[in-house]
């Protein structure tokens, strides 16, 4: 089992070979997690500030701006039939998450290849602004999932957790999610 608040060797010699290989070689290890049920989230818990709703294309310049420049990328999602939802306080967007039910993913920036159950939803690349953490948005988030899976008919959740991450990990296992899966994995680039 994780042990948290310990950094794990895995990490530093991570953040060692980014330096000194100018970040063309990534290393991790992942945490593949299993959820075998929709996300319960009492109502009690659903706080947070503004609201949480689907994403769409017309979100894509803000969530953009939120994600680091990822434009393409998202718009590359959206057209490949994933599903996006935001956080929305005001007119400005302050945190998204990505849920896919094709058969398979490939997990940024390691490219390992994720195998997506027919009975799955992968939940992936969840962002809030650093001010608004902690404040419910990521159960809200875990809420409306729950909502999506429904409508689709699926009954499992996947995600992946990098090791390091103490924080999503415990929110994770509190959530109810297991450990699967621990991958090793490295990915080289000029």
């Amino acid at each position: 089992m994780v042990k948290l608040g310990q950094k794990p060797f895995l990490c530093i010699l991570r953040a060692i070979v980014d330096r000194l290989s100018f970040h063309c070689l990534k290393i991790g290890c992942l945490y593949l997690l299993e959820l075998d049920h929709p996300p319960h989230i009492p109502r009690t818990m659903l706080r947070g500030p503004g609201k949480v709703r689907a994403g769409s294309l017309d979100d894509l310049n803000q969530l953009a701006m939120c994600g680091a420049s990822k434009y393409h990328q998202f718009l590359k999602r959206f057209r490949s039939g994933d599903h996006c939802v935001v956080a929305q306080v005001g007119a400005d967007i302050i945190g998204y998450e990505w849920f896919s039910i094709r058969p398979c993913h490939i997990a940024e920036p390691f490219k390992y290849r994720i195998t997506v159950p027919r009975d799955c939803v992968y939940a992936y690349d969840a962002f809030i602004l650093p001010e608004y953490r902690g404040s419910g948005v990521w159960l809200r988030f875990k809420s409306h999932l729950s909502a999506l899976m429904e409508e689709l008919g699926r009954r499992r959740v996947l995600t992946y957790v990098e090791q390091g991450n103490e924080l999503s990990l415990a929110s994770h296992f509190r959530l109810g999610f297991k450990p699967v899966k621990l991958v090793f994995v490295s990915n080289i680039w000029a």
